[in-house]
Parts: C-alpha cells; sequence; structure tokens
C-alpha cells in the first residue's frame, strides 16, 4: 500500500508541472479523485522534514579552566575558556595544583556528565548551567542585594532640638519621622542640641541606639 501511495505522489507531482516543484501540497491538491488526494497528503506526512533530525548533544567537550585551578566542592560553578559554565552536581571534592589544566567533559550512556582534567583521579558529575555572562550578572545582583542587606542594618537620622536624656520606655521620635522606643530598663542623661544618632540593628535581629556624645547606647524597638 506505501508503495502505491508514492507512487502516486510521484505521478501526481510530475501532472503538476511548475506548481509541483512550488510544493507537493499543490500537487496533491491538483488531484481530482477524494482517494487519491488523501493518499497523497498522507504520503507527505509519511516523509521526513528537512532538518527535522533530533540534533544529539555532544558526547566529549575539550576545553580548558583558565588560570590556577585547586580543586572543586559540591554545587561549586566552574568556568571554562569556551565560556561554559559548569556545575558540579554529585557530593564530591577533589584538591589539585594546576595551573590552566586542560579538561574533558565526557556524556556517559544515560545522558549524564563528567568532569576530567589532568592530575586528578576523581571525575565529579556535572551539568551545563548559565553562562559566564549570566552567573556576572547574578553575582552583581546578589553583591547589590548585600549591599542594601548592610545599609539597612544601620538607619543615620538624628533628634530634633533639645536632647536631655531618656528613661524605660521613654519614646524618641526621630529627623527622619520614625518614632524608637527605649526597650531595656536602662536610663541615661545628656544635654544635647540636635544630635545625630545611629540606630543599629544586631546579630538576632535586635535595635540599639547610638547617640552622639553618649556613651550608652540603649535597646530600642520601633513603634512608627
Amino acid at each position: 500500500m506505501s508503495s502505491r501511495i508514492f507512487t502516486i505522489l510521484g505521478l501526481s507531482l510530475l501532472a503538476t508541472g511548475v506548481a509541483a516543484q512550488e510544493s507537493p501540497l499543490l500537487a496533491c491538491r491538483a488531484i481530482a479523485a477524494a482517494t487519491e488526494r488523501l493518499a497523497c497528503y498522507d504520503a507527505i506526512s509519511l516523509q521526513a522534514p528537512a532538518g527535522a533530525r533530533r540534533t544529539e548533544p555532544p558526547k566529549v567537550i575539550e576545553t580548558s579552566i583558565a588560570g590556577p585551578f585547586r580543586g572543586w566542592w559540591p554545587k561549586e560553578k566552574i568556568t571554562m575558556t569556551n565560556g561554559q559554565v559548569w556545575q558540579v552536581v554529585d557530593g564530591s571534592t577533589g584538591a589539585v595544583n594546576l595551573t590552566d589544566p586542560k579538561v574533558t567533559i565526557r556524556r556517559d550512556l544515560i545522558g549524564g556528565y563528567h568532569l576530567e582534567f589532568e592530575g586528578a583521579n576523581v571525575y565529579p558529575q556535572v551539568r551545563q548551567v548559565s553562562a559566564e555572562a549570566e552567573l556576572a550578572a547574578e553575582a552583581a545582583a546578589a553583591a547589590d542585594q548585600a549591599a542594601k542587606a548592610a545599609a539597612s542594618t544601620v538607619i543615620e537620622t538624628g533628634i530634633a532640638g533639645q536632647f536631655t536624656g531618656w528613661w524605660p520606655k521613654d519614646r524618641i521620635k526621630m529627623t527622619n519621622g520614625q518614632v524608637w522606643q527605649i526597650s531595656d530598663d536602662s536610663t541615661g542623661a545628656a544635654n544635647l542640641t540636635d544630635p545625630k544618632v545611629r540606630i543599629r540593628r544586631g546579630f538576632f535581629g535586635g535595635y540599639t541606639l547610638e547617640i552622639e556624645g553618649v556613651a550608652k547606647a540603649p535597646a530600642v524597638k520601633r513603634l512608627q
């Protein structure tokens, strides 16, 4: 049956001349008999379109690591000289002392990859991750976020007017509009005008109030 279908398709292509050269679909459309026209369309669908072959991932990638390479640990990302970035995905660690080592990234039978390089007898399992430029962008974003987090640990502001000190549960309004309350039992005496203050967050999330010209730093909590 299949040979007959392809014969019909071939004859229809010859019969339609120029139209057949433009598209097999035009040749099928020109067939008057419904059964033969359907068979012509089916024959086209049986033919693999050009470029439809699946591209197999590379089995071996030869590249290198620039500069000194001292080893790896789990989840480490390693940038290759070809621009690719590969991450260690198993629990292995390794220590080496190499400079500009050549490496081979080899695909195994089940589709995973292992990293082989000169001077090491351990071959960590790896997977390809973001390109180097994307990693640089990620690192820049992380650094920016860290800088913002660091900045949020210290609030630079001031107290307007005369400041004579504090006592437990005293509420102090800052020039930035925030209101902070003394949250410990400390008291302090001062005689300051428009002092600058720093409200600093500690490791455990609490805050202390540092007042210019005052040695004590009472614990505070924000009310508004």
